[in-house]
């Protein structure tokens, strides 16, 4: 599979900085995390969001589905587990009001996998910002339903309630109504990982592809 360089280098120093302010937990040196990538999303915008106006931003991000929505990968530990699965379902919802969280948000996305079986990702977002380029969000809870998702054993993780971390990112920093984004998702083990930890390794990975 080949996989999309969603992240420039020229914005690393941001990305590492505004992960640190929302960094979750502490570093554990054994830690593991599962990583989804799901491309083409539909970002609809409440109000333009902008570098200039990302500290005190009130508007709504809404994620959508649309024809071209799919699942780039799954990794574990930064490894590739080839997933194979059909993006169904993507919903969510990010409020923001005076550039941090506002009123309900969450996250919703639904794999196929290729026995026709659906399995489902969700989370109630309890902290949010951005830099106008990006969005960060800490999902909590958050559940896996299935030890076969999109093909993947993340069985590990089905039976937690886990902080999982979302990144969107991709629209554009003018801020336009629509856009089309990529949505990144890290489940990390209990007591493991923090932000930066998972970040820097996810960072890592995809400058050496």
């Amino acid at each position: 599979m080949v996989r999309k360089t969603h992240i420039l280098r020229k914005n690393l120093g941001v990305l590492l900085s505004v992960m640190g302010s929302i960094a979750m937990g502490s570093v554990a040196s054994a830690a593991s995390y599962a990583h989804f990538d799901i491309n083409d999303v539909t970002a609809s915008l409440s109000a333009p969001l902008s570098t200039s106006n990302a500290s005190t931003y009130t508007g709504t991000i809404t994620l959508a589905t649309n024809g071209l929505t799919h699942l780039d990968g799954i990794d574990i530990d930064g490894a590739d587990q080839g997933a194979v699965g059909t993006v169904t379902n993507v919903t969510g919802t990010l409020d923001m009001v005076n550039g941090t969280i506002g009123g309900s948000s969450s996250l919703t996305f639904t794999i196929e996998n290729s026995d026709n079986s659906l399995h489902t990702f969700t989370g109630t977002v309890d902290d949010l910002n951005s830099d106008g380029t990006y969005v960060y969000a800490d999902a909590n809870p958050s559940s896996l339903d299935s030890s076969n998702f999109a093909g993947v054993d993340l069985s590990q993780w089905a039976s937690h309630n886990n902080d999982s971390q979302i990144i969107v990112f991709g629209f554009p920093s003018a801020g336009g109504s629509t856009n089309t984004a990529s949505l990144e998702v890290y489940v990390p083990e209990p007591a493991s990982l923090g932000l930066m930890g998972i970040a820097g390794l996810a960072l890592v990975r995809r400058r050496g592809r």
